[in-house]
């Protein structure tokens, strides 16, 4: 008799335990499939935060209804150490199992950034910190990073990036294409461009000489045709480069004396090419270097920004230049 009332006992506590469990449950569905979200709300999730204060503050933005049973339901599937920090985007209309699957996927807002062709590699760390997102001035970053090229391009940047992780981003992403490009095409161009360097620095000029993208095998021609006379490039955006070191725009125009500057950038006073390139190209400017246009052309310069004038012989050159004087 004892026997069958402990039985009898246990039988009760399980059922009532079982519809315990069963209630829970569905609480805890419902909850999570529910959305108290009317409009769009971002937070941000720091490092440090434990998951309480991760709760806390889904909570005081709004996006969970309740925080005591969101933490339990955490705590009991063993999730609570898996939440990724970052700077999250809720919708409006969001569910909390999606604001919850999204925490747990780490899937923050990714900030968008584009690197413009013919920047230094200074004046892309500049520009990287234009963006505002970054409390330190790592104006020297570039000092450690052995990087060849920066493609310049659109980049998607998670948000716990430091400026080291997106500088070695941007070089991955450029050392990647640009030796690529070399595999390929490094039968194609003459013997004066040696490797992927020379390969850079020539594209370099013709970027900073034009931004006209349409105009750069013609540019490039003009180059071409001066090396392969044994003629100096004589290139300003050069002689800039060496007053600025590849720092500052110089805000103004270059003077005669400027060309004469003993420097090993300056290709008015150098034969051959540069050390080094003086700006990250766009791959169209790398793609002129390859394929130049056929041309006769040795002379170029333009007026007032517009497109250029290219001439064959120097007497017409200096025509062309007077005709716009």
């Amino acid at each position: 008799m004892e026997l069958r009332r402990i039985f009898s006992g246990i039988y009760r506590f399980s059922v009532v335990a079982g519809f315990l469990a069963s209630f829970v449950s569905v609480v805890f569905f419902r909850m999570l499939n529910m959305s108290i979200l009317t409009t769009d709300v971002v937070v941000d999730i720091k490092p440090s935060m434990t998951a309480t204060e991760i709760i806390d503050s889904l909570y005081d933005h709004g996006v969970i209804l309740d925080k005591r049973y969101m933490l339990a339901f955490l705590k009991i599937t063993r999730q609570d150490s898996k939440l990724k920090f970052g700077k999250y985007f809720f919708s409006a209309g969001l569910s909390q199992h999606d604001v919850i699957r999204l925490l747990l996927l780490g899937r923050s807002i990714n900030y968008k950034m584009t690197i413009p062709e013919g920047l230094s590699t200074y004046q892309i760390v500049v520009h990287l910190l234009s963006y505002g997102l970054f409390e330190d001035d790592l104006m020297d970053q570039d000092e450690s990073l052995d990087c060849l090229y920066m493609l310049p391009n659109t980049y998607y940047i998670p948000y716990n990036y430091t400026v080291s992780d997106i500088l070695k981003l941007f070089c991955h992403a450029g050392d990647k294409v640009i030796q690529e490009i070399w595999d390929d095409f490094k039968d194609e161009v003459p013997g004066y461009i040696r490797d992927v360097n020379d390969l850079l620095v020539f594209a370099s000029i013709i970027e900073k000489e034009s931004y006209d993208h349409d105009e750069m095998p013609y540019v490039s021609s003009v180059f071409h045709n001066r090396m392969n006379r044994g003629m100096k490039l004589e290139a300003d955006p050069t002689v800039v480069f060496a007053i600025t070191d590849g720092t500052n725009i110089l805000k103004r125009s270059l003077l005669r004396k400027d060309l004469a500057i003993e420097h090993e950038y300056n290709t008015y006073y150098i034969k051959g090419l540069p050390p080094t390139p003086i700006c990250h190209p766009s791959v169209v400017a790398i793609d002129a270097t390859i394929f130049p246009a056929q041309s006769n052309y040795l002379f170029f310069f333009s007026h007032n920004g517009e497109k250029h004038v290219f001439s064959e012989q120097f007497s017409e050159h200096i025509i062309n230049i007077r005709s716009v004087s």
